[in-house]
């Protein structure tokens, strides 16, 4: 062969290994499960909250609202914004709305308050940009609001629940476990027969009235001088052991409260801070931010406590509930591992005919789960494309820190070398991993990606023999067409529509991590 044309191969060889170098994907960090504690701090709260004898005080924050698909703080000022500028065009509304929460949610939200023409008006905009426009009804607790739900049925007086949210998931979830919910503004007993939510910060929830509602600058000044909520959140800083859970502490009363009375009954209260959804970052740098973070909220006479996913904070409290009610309670890990080996016996067994026998048994089985979607969906008027849809089940190994792909409804597989194992870690990627880490729905519209599928709503699997839960797995449900069309993603899905479906993936599966 003549030089030139080996100089032209060199070279085209040369540029498809570029193309493909700069093509293939990072590779992804590795990955840690629930309960990845090797300092034990983990498991130091939970011994910590299962030995105290006294009373319990549970701070709640905008997490329980925000993983149901209420608005945090920030995002609920920037709502009551756009609610103002709704005669500006879209781009122009945008640029407004942010210049004014540069100055902080406090101050926008107080811009907010003094345009509105009056206190009425104020209040039921402020509704509208809490749930969206739509019912308060639409809006379901999710895991960690029952959670703390479950753990104030078992250990009932001893807790108390403050929240500086607006809404009523923590009362839906207290009703859901059989309690009486109340809903106090004021008032420091909880009557007979009631679980209580006091609403330190005020309500918007059907049916009551709102009482003082704290929000603006001029909110925060006002109440640093009134006999409550202040005597009550004095009372419990300095008298029981406190929890601090789904808020970041930024809020000016907590920080004030904190650094006024928090050393003063002489404990070490706790706040579970997580980890996911922070910016990447070495470990040397993630361990010194902890440290700085332990050393400033030390003088305040809180203990950080971290969690590597949002889901991990509910299954703490989950553990917190269970050793109080059973000390012999096997650890998380150890209930996950029975999971994860009951589940690998029935889906992914090692023999090899074993194998292809239960890969078979399963690509029917969700080919099938597939056609009661598309019922269910009917029921509720909605009609998609033949071969639209695709159901995928992924199984959570938490002590490999890993998630298993053990099945799809597209193909069965030969042998356990086409098993795909994804690491567990907050940038993941993967729609079926991030959902495990979150316990929560989670869905995405997947444009980036060069397979046919572009929606993706993935549901946790819960294992939950004798209330005993663990997070196990996911189920994801794919569809070809893009989020913004799609009638199964949660803007444009029917009421209850979303519901109902994740009731029948997690039934349907429900018996595969039975030991």
């Amino acid at each position: 062969m003549p030089r030139p044309e080996r100089h032209l191969l060199a070279l085209l060889d040369e540029a498809a290994s570029d193309a493909r170098r700069l093509t293939a994907p990072a590779p992804e960090p590795a990955g840690v499960g629930y309960f990845d504690d090797p300092d034990g701090d983990l498991a130091r709260a939970i011994e910590t909250v299962a030995r105290h004898d006294g009373p319990l005080t549970v701070f709640v924050g905008a997490g329980v609202s925000m993983e149901a698909g209420l608005p945090s703080w920030r995002d609920l000022v920037g709502r009551l914004l756009a609610d103002l500028g709704a005669d500006l065009t879209d781009d122009d509304r945008a640029v407004w709305t942010d210049e004014i929460l540069r100055e902080g949610p406090l101050a926008a939200a107080a811009t907010a308050r003094a345009l509105f023409p009056y206190e009425a008006a104020f209040r039921a905009a402020l509704r509208r940009a809490l749930y969206g426009g739509r019912a308060a009804s639409a809006f379901a607790p999710e895991t960690l609001a029952r959670e703390l739900a479950r753990l104030k049925a078992g250990l009932g007086s001893r807790v108390a629940l403050l929240t500086a949210n607006y809404d009523g998931l923590l009362e839906a979830a207290l009703a859901d476990a059989g309690l009486h919910p109340a809903s106090p503004v004021s008032g420091r007993a909880e009557a007979p027969g009631r679980a209580a939510v006091w609403h330190l910060h005020g309500r918007l929830i059907p049916g009551t009235e709102p009482g003082p509602l704290v929000l603006t600058e001029g909110d925060y000044v006002r109440s640093t001088s009134e006999e409550w909520p202040q005597d009550f959140v004095a009372e419990r800083l300095e008298t029981s052991l406190c929890l601090f859970v789904g808020l970041s502490l930024t809020d000016p009363n907590f920080i004030r409260w904190l650094y006024r009375h928090g050393p003063a009954g002489g404990r070490r209260h706790m706040a579970l801070f997580v980890r996911q959804d922070d910016r990447p970052m070495s470990p040397a740098v993630r361990s010194r931010l902890e440290q700085a973070a332990s050393a400033r909220w030390s003088r305040s006479g809180i203990t950080p406590v971290w969690t590597n996913y949002y889901g991990e904070v509910a299954q703490l409290v989950h553990e917190i509930a269970l050793r109080c009610a059973d000390p012999a309670t096997p650890p998380f890990r150890t209930r996950a591992q029975r999971h994860l080996a009951a589940g690998r016996a029935l889906v992914v067994p090692r023999a090899a005919e074993r194998f292809r026998a239960a890969q078979h048994d399963l690509a029917d089985w969700l080919v099938a789960l597939v056609g009661e979607v598309r019922a269910v969906a009917r029921e509720a008027g909605v009609t998609l494309p033949r071969r639209s849809l695709g159901l995928g089940l992924w199984g959570a190994d938490h002590a490999a820190g890993i998630a298993e792909l053990w099945a799809t409804s597209e193909r069965a597989l030969l042998g356990p070398e086409g098993l795909e194992s994804r690491p567990m870690h907050p940038a993941t990627p993967w729609v079926g991993v991030e959902t495990i880490l979150r316990g929560t729905p989670v869905e995405q519209d997947l444009g980036w990606s060069p397979s046919r599928w572009r929606f993706v709503r993935g549901v946790p699997l819960v294992a939950d023999p004798g209330g005993r839960r663990a997070v196990a797995g996911a189920m994801t449900l794919t569809c070809t067409m893009p989020a913004e069309d799609c009638p199964l993603s949660e803007e444009r899905a029917p009421a209850h529509l979303l519901p109902a479906l994740d009731a029948l993936l997690v039934q349907s599966a429900a018996g595969i991590f039975s030991p």
